[in-house]
């Protein structure tokens, strides 16, 4: 009882209201312990209990919301401080605006104030000139040369070009009437310390002269005339500067050129260009023999005499040689050993006219024929003797691999067109390799294809051209091997070797109207077409399917290896069908499919990149600047390629934009993008691995990447591996080109030093060796064996600094890629 009167009177009316009774708001305490004792199930014991609880969830709501205010409280003062905060920051840069305004404008009236000062001294300078009688000081006549420090900024030898910086300070000389003499010690000033050594070793007499102060100072540059010559033709605007600028550049280019060559008259600029034009003209070989005296060549006459002098003599020293040979009673010439050579340049001491060599009345000489002894054969002898040819099998394969055979060539057709003939003796004949061909399809016509590796472009003759499809718009100025030159359009055609097995590949070709032959391929052009294979045999990697059909009935493309692969991996029960059936089926899939029904209608209009093939429904795109043709998966397919391009082993449970980029090389569907996002975040595996993702506690640092590939690695190791691989690796050796980011990964037993060159050996036999190889400091890098292989070939450590990575990102972000597939593949 005493319990009920020491309560609250709103505890008094909770506990009320929880026995069932209905108190009124006006009840007194003693109304409500009279409510409360009359109540029917009024027990004092569980009256107590009640009312503590009553009081507990009161005292805790009270807490709750005092709580709840102080944190009001707190997020209303950090508010506060915040916005004091960016007011002070705001002032504070207000500030120090408003500082460095006053700055620059302090500067502006200085600049302006020394500028009224210094004009006022030359006006008092030639007040003093004009008013002087000659008796005057002759040091007020003219300024000192130290006003040149104070309107020529001093020179950086580093970034800046000396031509333009020695006329700059020619101009303002000659406008601040420095005296001629006192230009060098004005230059002198402007000089950086090294520059200012290397004219200090001059002599007394040539130390005031500033003509030939200017030209150690270009020697030393390395500038010569024929240096701004190349200048002036191949100088390019730079996007930051303006044409005036660029025309300021080339203008005193021109200038040093001719004034280096001393062109001081109208006559000998124009023999100057004369000369010019005929040193383009002139061969590359006159111009090596006359290399020390080429640059300084300016009269025509004098050149066009030298060239014809050369050429004289030249040909005077073919004609000896010609009567040597035709003498050597060793070497026999025939009429039959003949061999004919297709745009391949040559340079031969032979007449190509004649079947013999010329006599010293310019008449041609017959020479005598020569048989076989072994055969009685003419046009050979018993070494080359096709009798001969079984027992060369005899041979090792490392010698039949050396071994030359020469045959006897056959009559050609009438309508190829050659470009030379030439006879040549039997033992330089083995040296002339036979023209590697290809019959390459292009559209419905089929040409035979003259593989070059010396052409950087392949080149197709007009007439095969005509009615083909093709790609590009463009020009390009192609070069023969003896220098005939040629502008031809430039256009991508689609063509494939044509042997049935090979799919077709877009060619980049200058269309010639020159080209004796069908095609001239580059061997970047013919490697791309001999890569595409478009007949597969597939293997499968499941115990319920072993072996699938090697040939299809119907010819094999791209899109029918697609859906092969997917018949194959689809395949649960161990049959096969044959192409017609599974092709059958998968466009039944496709027709059935509700989600591809606005692809449909899209591709039954045209321009567009969906396209109905053979029945089959196909996407374009473009990936990388490579144009993919795509097959549009149905719904029923789009699962199992899901699992098998993220969850085998070697997809490697990458994320999504790598499994997305892996399907879309072969297939296509609506929200492919949003399908391989939710496979993705719900595979098991990934969702173990997955790391959480803190903000960066360290500001990240961009990595300089070189300019070329494979001239700077970096290096690192990983392990130990547990459990490790059957044949016992432990430990993987991980290296990155800082520039591509190519990853070498090379599973190793130990990190010995030892290990570690072999396996850099060789990664850096297939790549080639860099300059710089970037490691932490771990023993097996800094072991001395592993430093003298690297001054072997020639590359340079360099060292991460101990506890800061920052610097082997490249590396070790490839290191946590790496784990993460090995992490996944063994779960």
């Amino acid at each position: 009882m005493s319990f009920l009167k020491r309560a609250r009177r709103e505890d008094l009316i909770s506990l009320a209201t929880d026995l069932g009774e209905n108190p009124a708001p006006t009840f007194s305490k003693i109304d409500l312990v009279s409510l409360i004792q009359g109540n029917k199930h009024y027990n004092e014991d569980d009256a107590k209990l009640m009312l503590e609880t009553v009081v507990t969830e009161r005292e805790e709501r009270l807490k709750m919301a005092a709580e709840q205010e102080r944190l009001k409280m707190a997020a209303e003062q950090e508010r506060l401080k915040m916005a004091t905060e960016q007011e002070r920051l705001k002032m504070a840069t207000e500030q120090e605006r408003l500082k460095m305004a006053t700055e620059q404008e302090r500067l502006k009236i200085e600049a302006e104030n020394e500028r009224k000062e210094r004009l006022k001294m030359e006006l008092e300078l030639e007040k003093l000139r004009t008013t002087s009688d000659g008796s005057a000081n002759p040091k007020l006549e003219r300024p000192s040369c130290y006003e040149l420090t104070k309107i020529v900024p001093s020179f950086d030898s580093k970034n800046g070009d000396i031509a333009l910086f020695l006329s700059l300070f020619e101009r303002q000389a000659k406008r601040a009437q420095i005296d001629t003499k006192d230009w060098v010690s004005g230059l002198l000033m402007l000089l950086p310390s090294d520059i200012v050594q290397l004219i200090a070793r001059e002599s007394d007499e040539n130390f005031d002269n500033y003509n030939y102060i200017k030209s150690v100072l270009l020697k030393r540059f390395k500038l010569s005339p024929e240096e701004f010559r190349k200048k002036f033709l191949h100088h390019q605007k730079n996007s930051e500067k303006s044409w005036r600028e660029y025309t300021f550049e080339i203008s005193n280019y021109f200038q040093e050129w001719i004034d280096g060559l001393k062109i001081d008259s109208f006559e000998k600029l124009k023999n100057l260009i004369i000369t010019d034009q005929l040193k383009r003209r002139a061969p590359f070989e006159a111009k090596d023999h006359f290399l020390d005296e080429w640059t300084k060549l300016v009269s025509p006459s004098e050149l066009a005499d030298k060239l014809d002098e050369y050429e004289l003599v030249r040909s005077d020293r073919k004609y000896e040689t010609k009567r040597k040979q035709q003498f050597n009673p060793i070497e026999k010439h025939t009429e039959s050993n003949q061999r004919t050579v297709r745009h391949k340049p040559f340079t031969a001491t032979w007449n190509a006219r004649n079947m013999g060599y010329p006599s010293r009345n310019g008449e041609s000489k017959q020479m005598h024929k020569f048989s076989c002894y072994s055969c009685g054969l003419e046009g050979h002898t018993s070494r080359f003797c096709p009798s001969k040819a079984p027992q060369r099998g005899k041979l090792n394969p490392t010698a039949q691999g050396n071994v030359i055979t020469t045959t006897e060539p056959k009559r050609e057709d009438a309508s190829t067109v050659l470009t030379a003939k030439i006879n040549v003796p039997v033992e330089v004949a083995a040296d002339v390799m036979e023209l590697e061909t290809v019959q390459v399809k292009l559209g419905s016509r089929t040409m035979t294809g003259i593989i070059d590796s010396g052409a950087q472009i392949s080149v197709i003759r007009e007439d095969f051209t005509s009615g083909i499809k093709y790609e590009g718009e463009g020009y390009i100025e192609i070069s023969s091997a003896f220098g005939e030159r040629e502008t031809t359009p430039l256009r991508i055609f689609e063509m494939n070797i044509d042997d049935g097995v090979h799919g077709q590949v877009p060619v980049t070709c200058a269309v010639s109207k020159k080209l004796v032959s069908d095609l001239l391929l580059s061997t970047a052009a013919f490697e791309a077409l001999k890569e595409n294979i478009q007949m597969h045999k597939f293997e499968s990697k499941f115990d319920c399917y072993d072996t699938v059909k090697e040939e299809l009935e119907v010819p094999s493309t791209d899109i029918e290896a697609s859906i092969e692969l997917i018949a194959t991996e689809s395949d649960q029960n161990g049959s096969t069908q044959d192409g017609e059936e599974t092709r059958t089926s998968f466009i039944e899939s496709q027709m059935s499919d509700p989600t591809l029904s606005d692809a449909w209608e899209m591709a039954r209009t045209e321009g567009n990149v969906y396209a109905i093939e053979d029945g089959i429904l196909t996407h374009t795109e473009y990936i990388y600047g490579e144009k993919v043709k795509q097959v549009v998966l149905p719904k029923c397919k789009r699962d199992e390629v899901l699992r098998v391009a993220h969850e085998i082993p070697l997809a490697g449970h990458l994320g999504e934009q790598k499994t997305k980029q892996r399907i879309k090389y072969s297939f296509f569907w609506p929200e492919i993008k949003k399908d391989v996002k939710e496979f993705c975040q719900s595979c098991r595996q990934c969702r173990v691995r997955r790391a959480i993702t803190y903000r960066d506690r360290v500001p990240i640092q961009h990595i300089v990447r070189p300019e070329n590939p494979f001239e700077v690695w970096s290096v690192d190791c990983i392990g130990p591996l547990e459990p490790p691989s059957r044949r016992g690796h432990r430990f993987v050796i991980c290296a990155v080109d800082v520039c591509t980011r190519w990853a070498e990964a090379i599973p190793v037993r130990n990190i010995t030093a030892k290990t570690t060159c072999d396996v850099l050996l060789k990664i850096f036999t297939a790549t080639g060796f860099p300059e710089v190889i970037c490691t932490d400091q771990g023993t097996n890098f800094t072991a001395l064996l592993t430093k003298e292989f690297l001054k072997m070939i020639g590359a340079a450590p360099r060292f991460a600094t101990p506890g800061h990575p920052e610097s082997m990102g490249t590396v070790e972000r490839w290191n946590k890629t790496l784990k993460e597939m090995l992490s996944k593949n063994i779960q």
